[in-house]
């Protein structure tokens, strides 16, 4: 195989390897936006569970349905239902809500924490590998000296032999089509010249003849 070759299957498993890197990034930004959103329902319940400790009954308006609404209380605002997992309920304070509620925010901090750094992680990978990616299209064109890359082939001394053989043979039927092309028009200018004398040698007899008999 040619370095050639080599280069192209190594660029083409980086791409690979840098668009698999693109959909893993993907992924992980969507579950830390997620994690993200938890952060803010988690605070957005603390606040207002706090602020329930605050007083024993609250005026607000009660949801009638998707758009009506109609005046009405909120009271036992230090009865909390609160879900312990898998469908379990318990009731707890206002107080003891609120411990649930921060226990549970430290466990998506740190989860958020751990899916950043996790993001950074990713994105120094694809970093690095849209480097490489770069450089290997220039490494296809030149070498480190930043020559140009020459394919080199090795070949085999009777392959070599072989190919002189066959060139030699060329050569010589060549030269001796050459040589005989040569060879048949140096006959054929023999062959004229010969014939002209001839019949300029019967001329002269002819007219050597025709003298004597006058």
């Amino acid at each position: 195989m040619t370095e050639t070759t080599q280069n192209t299957l190594s660029s083409e498993a980086k791409k690979l390897y840098h668009a698999k890197l693109e959909r893993v990034i993907l992924n992980t930004y969507e579950t830390l936006t997620a994690w993200k959103k938890y952060e803010t329902d988690y605070n957005a319940l603390k606040t207002t569970l706090e602020d329930l400790s605050q007083e024993t009954e609250y005026r607000i308006m009660v949801p009638i349905g998707r758009l009506a609404f109609m005046p009405g209380k909120l009271v036992h605002t230090n009865e909390i239902l609160a879900m312990l997992g898998d469908n379990w309920f318990a009731e707890r304070s206002t107080k003891q809500a609120i411990g649930i509620v921060d226990r549970r925010l430290e466990m998506v901090k740190k989860t958020i924490n751990d899916l950043e750094i996790q993001l950074e992680n990713q994105k120094t990978k694809i970093g690095l590998t849209s480097d490489v990616l770069r450089f290997a299209n220039i490494e296809k064109e030149v070498n480190e000296e930043g020559l140009p890359i020459v394919e080199i082939q090795e070949i085999e001394e009777n392959e070599l032999q072989s190919r002189i053989t066959k060139d030699e043979k060329n050569n010589l039927k060549n030269s001796e089509k050459q040589i005989g092309q040569s060879q048949a028009k140096s006959d054929d200018t023999s062959f004229l010249d010969k014939f002209l004398a001839e019949e300029e040698e019967e001329l002269r007899r002819g007219e050597a003849s025709e003298s004597n008999e006058e």
